[in-house]
C-alpha cells in the first residue's frame, strides 16, 4: 500500500525515479531475454537431434567386416529392452541417366523398411516414397539429382524422369518417384545416397547389399546406456553400440560463463543505481526525515519507506523489462537460431517470469538497503540542519577487503578453466570498486591537474567530485565496470572473428573451392583444370571409417600440392617430413582437437577400418586445424594413395576441387563448368566471410549485453550529474557574486561531467583490456588459440558514447544552475 508519505516522495523527484526504474528494467530485460535465446536454442538443438535420429534408441555399427549378418541382428532383437531392430540394407552402385553415358555416378543404394531408412523417416521436397514391392521405383537426394548432369543430364533429375543403376543382372532403368532433401538419412549414411524398397535391395540389389548399421527402437522405460552396454558384451568388438540422440551439446555452451558474468554485473550495477538513486533521495529529503522523525517516526517506519520507494520503483521497472526481455528474447533467438531449422518458440513459463522480475525487484532493494539503514539512524536534530556539511571519511578496512578480494580474483583469473577465470575476473572488477572510495579522489584531482592547461576548470571539478567521494565513487565504479566488460568482450569477438580467418585461410591450398553434392568422377576434375584462368586443380575425397571403436571421417588429398602451399599448419611435428610421410608411407595427419580427445600423438599407430579391410596408419603429425569431416567435427588427413590401399575403387573421384586461379576474373568460368554437373564453386574469401558472419552473429549476444549494462551505468551517471548539478547551485551561485560569468559557470558544471564521464571510461577500457588476457587463455582449445586483438573501435566507441552522453545529460541541469539568481540560490538552503 503506498502512503500519502510516499506517494508524495515519488511526485517529488519523478526523473530521478524513471531512471532507477529504466535500470531495473534494462537488467530483468537482459535475463529474461538471456534465459528465453538459451532455453530456445537448447530445445531446436534438442529437437534437431531427435529428427536426425528418428525413432532409433541405439545405433550399432560394424566396425570391421563386411556388415552385420542374420545371426547379428537375430542377436540384436533377442537383448532385453529392444523392441524392434531395423537393419540398413546399403550398397555402392553406379547411376547414369541414360545407357550410352560413358561415366557413372557413384551412389549409395539404401532399402527403406516401413517408408524409413534405419528408423530416419525421409523429408521429401517433391514426390512421394517408393511403394512396398515396387522393384523399379527409386526416390533421389537432391545432390544426387543435380551431379547426375555430369552424366548427359541437361539438368537436374525431376520426379518421373528416370535414372539407370547397375543392379545384380546389369543395368536397369527406374523411374524417379521423390525427391528428398539433402542429407536425408542423416548421420546413419554418408554421400549421396538413392533410395528404394526393400523388395528392390534385396533382389535385384541384393549382390553386394551390406548392413553396416542396424537401428533399435527401444521398449518402453528400456535405457539407451544399458542397450549398448548389453550390445558391446553380445557382438564383441565388432560393432559399436552410441545413443544417437546423445551428445547435443547446447549451440552456446563455451559462453555461458560469459553470460553469466555479465547478467550478474548488469544485477550488481542495477543495485548500485539503486543505492545511488535511495543515497540521493536521502541526501535531499534530510530535512523531511528528520521532521518525520520528530513526529514520531521510528527508525523502521523510516526504513520502510525508503525500501517501499525502492519496491516500486522496481517493481515498475520490472515490469517493463518483462516486456522488452520478450521482445529482445525472440528476436536473439531469431537470428542465432539455424537457419536450415523451424524457428524454436518462445519458452515464456511463468517461473522465468517471476524469476526475472524477481531478480530486478531484489536487486533495487539491496541496492537501497545500506542508505535507508544509514538515514533510519540518523539523529532527528541532526537530519533537521540540512545545511551541515557532511565529511565523507575513506573506509581502510574496505579499502583493504578489496584488496584481497582483486588478489584472490587475479589468482583465479590466471587459470585455465573458463568458469573460474570469468569468477576471477568478477571478483576483480568487485575488489577494484571497493578500492575506490579511497583513490577516487586523489585520481580524480591528479587527472584534472594534468588536463588543466586544456581545461581550465578542470581542478575546480575534480574537487567538486572529491568532496562527494561516496556518489563520484559508486557511480565510477558501475562506469568502469561496465566499460570493461564492454571492451573486454569487444577484444574477445575480435580475437575470436580474427583467429577464424586465420583457420579458414590455412585450410585450402587454392583460392576457389568447387563442392559437388555427390562424388564426381576424376574426368570432371580434368574439364576444371582446363578452364581459362585454372592454374592448378587438387581434389578432396572425403570417406568414413572406424578407428579405435569410434567412427570418424577421412579426406584423401595430395600430399603434394600442400607441400607446394602454406596450406595447413603443423603444431606437432615437421610440416614437410609430415607431408612427405602422407605421402609415401601408411600415415595420417590428425587434427589437434581430435588428436586431444583420442589421446593420440606424433608416433602413434592407429587401425583404420573401412569397408571389411584394416589399414594400420602411423600419425605423421597434428595440425591446427582440417578439412571439415560432415559429422561436427575435423577430418583426419590422409594421402591419396593410402586411401586407395584401404578403400580401393570406391576412392576414385572427387568430392570438393580446390582450384588454384592466376586472376580473380577466373570465377565465372568456373562457376559455369561446375554448375554444368550440379556443382558449385565458391571463392575462398567467401567461405571466410560466411564463416566470419556466422561467429560474429554468436557473438553479438555478448556484445549486446555488454552495452545493456553500459546503458545501465549510464543511467546511475546522469541521475549522479543532475544531482550535482542540482546541489552545486547553491556554490556556483557563490562563485557567481565573486565575478563568475555565466558561460564559465555552465563550462564548470560541463567539465565535472565530462571529467567524471572520461575518467571511469578510460580506466574501463584499460580494464577490459586487462581482462580479456585472462578470458582469451581460458577460453582457448586444441586448435583455437586466439591472440588478443586491441578492439580500438569498440574502445573509441565506449568513450564517445559514455562522454557525449554524460555532457548531454548535465546540460539542462547545468544550464538552470549556471542562471539561477544569485541572491535565490544563496538563500536556497
Amino acid at each position: 500500500m503506498i502512503t500519502p508519505v510516499l506517494r508524495g516522495w515519488l511526485r517529488t523527484r519523478p526523473l530521478r525515479g524513471l531512471l532507477a526504474a529504466l535500470a531495473v528494467a534494462l537488467g530483468v530485460a537482459a535475463l529474461l531475454a538471456v534465459q528465453l535465446t538459451l532455453a530456445g536454442l537448447d530445445d531446436q538443438a534438442t529437437s534437431a537431434q531427435r529428427a536426425r535420429a528418428g525413432a532409433s534408441g541405439v545405433d550399432v555399427r560394424t566396425v570391421a567386416g563386411p556388415g552385420l549378418d542374420a545371426a547379428d541382428l537375430g542377436a540384436l532383437r533377442a537383448i532385453q529392452g529392444v523392441a524392434a531392430v531395423s537393419p540398413l540394407l546399403q550398397k555402392s552402385t553406379v547411376a547414369r541417366v541414360s545407357a550410352s553415358a560413358i561415366e557413372g555416378l557413384d551412389v549409395s543404394v539404401v532399402g527403406l523398411d516401413g517408408g524409413r531408412a534405419a528408423l530416419r523417416p525421409l523429408h521429401l521436397v517433391a514426390g512421394r516414397l517408393p511403394r512396398d514391392g515396387a522393384l523399379t521405383e527409386a526416390v533421389l537426394d537432391q545432390g544426387v539429382a543435380a551431379a547426375l548432369r555430369s552424366t548427359g543430364a541437361a539438368h537436374a533429375v525431376r520426379t518421373g524422369e528416370t535414372v539407370r543403376l547397375i543392379t545384380g543382372d546389369g543395368d536397369r532403368a527406374f523411374t524417379v518417384v521423390g525427391i528428398t532433401a539433402v542429407g536425408a538419412g542423416g548421420p546413419a549414411f554418408s554421400g549421396p545416397a538413392v533410395f528404394v524398397s526393400r523388395a528392390a535391395a534385396e533382389g535385384p540389389f541384393a549382390l553386394g547389399m551390406r548392413t553396416p548399421l542396424a537401428a533399435i527402437r527401444l521398449a518402453h522405460g528400456a535405457s539407451a546406456v544399458a542397450v549398448a552396454r548389453e550390445v558391446q558384451a553380445r557382438l564383441g568388438g565388432a560393432a559399436l553400440a552410441i545413443d544417437p540422440r546423445a551428445g547435443a551439446a547446447g549451440p552456446l555452451e563455451q559462453m555461458r560463463p560469459l553470460l553469466l558474468l555479465v547478467l550478474a554485473l548488469a544485477g550488481l550495477i542495477c543495485a548500485g543505481v539503486s543505492a545511488n538513486t535511495t543515497a540521493l533521495a536521502v541526501s535531499e529529503r534530510r530535512r523531511e526525515i528528520g521532521l518525520l522523525r520528530a513526529a514520531g517516526a521510528g527508525p523502521r517506519q523510516v526504513l520502510r519507506l525508503l525500501l517501499a520507494e525502492a519496491a516500486v520503483l522496481g517493481a515498475a521497472g520490472a515490469a517493463v523489462g518483462l516486456v522488452a526481455g520478450a521482445l529482445l528474447g525472440g528476436l536473439a533467438v531469431t537470428r542465432l537460431g539455424a537457419a536450415d531449422l523451424p524457428a524454436p518458440a518462445l519458452a515464456l513459463a511463468s517461473w522465468r517470469l517471476v524469476e526475472a522480475a524477481a531478480a530486478g525487484v531484489v536487486a533495487s532493494l539491496l541496492g537501497a538497503l545500506l542508505p535507508a539503514l544509514g538515514a533510519s539512524r540518523m539523529a532527528p536534530l541532526s537530519a533537521l540542519r540540512s545545511d551541515a556539511p557532511v565529511r565523507e571519511r575513506p573506509s581502510w578496512r574496505l579499502t583493504a577487503t578489496g584488496l584481497v578480494i582483486a588478489l584472490a580474483g587475479l589468482v583465479a583469473a590466471s587459470t585455465g578453466t573458463v568458469a573460474v577465470a570469468v569468477t576471477g575476473c568478477a571478483a576483480v572488477l568487485v575488489g577494484a570498486a571497493l578500492c575506490l572510495p579511497l583513490i577516487a579522489g586523489p585520481m580524480l584531482r591528479g587527472v584534472g591537474a594534468a588536463i588543466s592547461p586544456l581545461a581550465r576548470t578542470a581542478p575546480v571539478a575534480a574537487a567538486a567530485l572529491a568532496r562527494r567521494r561516496r556518489r563520484t565513487a559508486l557511480t565510477l565504479a558501475g562506469l568502469v565496470a561496465s566499460v570493461a566488460m564492454a571492451t573486454a568482450l569487444s577484444a574477445l569477438s575480435a580475437s575470436a572473428l580474427t583467429a577464424g580467418d586465420r583457420w579458414v585461410t590455412q585450410l585450402f591450398v587454392g583460392d576457389i573451392v568447387v563442392h559437388s553434392p555427390a562424388t564426381q568422377p576424376s574426368s570432371i576434375a580434368q574439364l576444371v583444370a582446363v578452364s581459362p584462368g585454372v592454374q592448378e586443380v587438387t581434389p578432396v575425397r572425403f570417406l568414413p571409417a572406424v578407428a579405435q571403436g569410434s567412427s570418424i571421417g577421412l579426406a584423401a588429398i595430395d600430399p603434394i600440392a600442400y607441400q607446394a602451399s602454406s596450406a595447413l599448419d603443423v603444431v606437432e611435428g615437421d610440416r614437410t617430413a609430415a607431408l612427405t610421410a602422407l605421402d609415401v608411407s601408411p600415415a595420417v595427419l590428425v587434427p589437434e582437437q581430435l588428436a586431444t580427445t583420442l589421446g593420440w600423438h606424433r608416433g602413434s599407430t592407429v587401425t583404420l577400418s573401412a569397408g571389411g579391410n584394416q589399414l594400420p596408419v602411423t600419425v605423421a603429425g597434428v595440425v591446427a586445424h582440417s578439412l571439415p569431416a560432415g559429422d561436427g567435427r575435423e577430418a583426419l588427413l590422409i594421402g591419396d594413395s593410402t586411401a586407395r590401399r584401404l578403400y580401393g575403387a570406391a576412392a576414385g573421384g572427387f568430392d570438393a576441387l580446390e582450384v588454384v586461379s592466376g586472376d580473380s576474373a577466373a570465377l565465372p568460368g568456373i562457376s559455369r563448368v561446375a554448375a554444368l554437373y550440379g556443382m558449385n564453386a565458391v571463392p575462398v574469401t567467401t567461405i571466410r566471410d560466411d564463416a566470419r558472419q556466422a561467429l560474429g552473429h554468436t557473438l553479438a549476444l555478448l556484445g549486446v549485453l555488454g552495452w545493456v549494462a553500459v546503458a545501465i551505468a549510464m543511467l546511475a551517471v546522469v541521475n549522479t550529474l543532475m544531482v550535482n548539478a542540482r546541489q552545486g547551485t547553491r556554490e556556483l551561485a557563490l562563485l557567481r557574486a565573486a565575478g563568475l560569468s555565466r558561460r564559465r559557470a555552465l563550462r564548470l558544471v560541463l567539465t565535472e561531467a565530462g571529467l567524471l564521464a572520461t575518467t571511469g571510461s578510460v580506466l574501463g577500457v584499460a580494464a577490459g583490456c586487462g581482462l580479456a588476457l585472462p578470458l582469451l587463455r581460458a577460453g582457448s582449445s586444441p586448435g583455437f588459440q586466439p591472440q588478443f586483438v586491441l578492439p580500438v573501435g569498440a574502445a573509441l566507441a565506449a568513450l564517445a558514447a559514455v562522454v557525449v552522453g554524460s555532457l548531454l545529460a548535465a546540460a539542462l541541469p547545468a544550464r538552470h544552475a549556471s542562471r539561477a539568481a544569485i541572491v535565490a540560490a544563496i538563500r536556497h538552503d
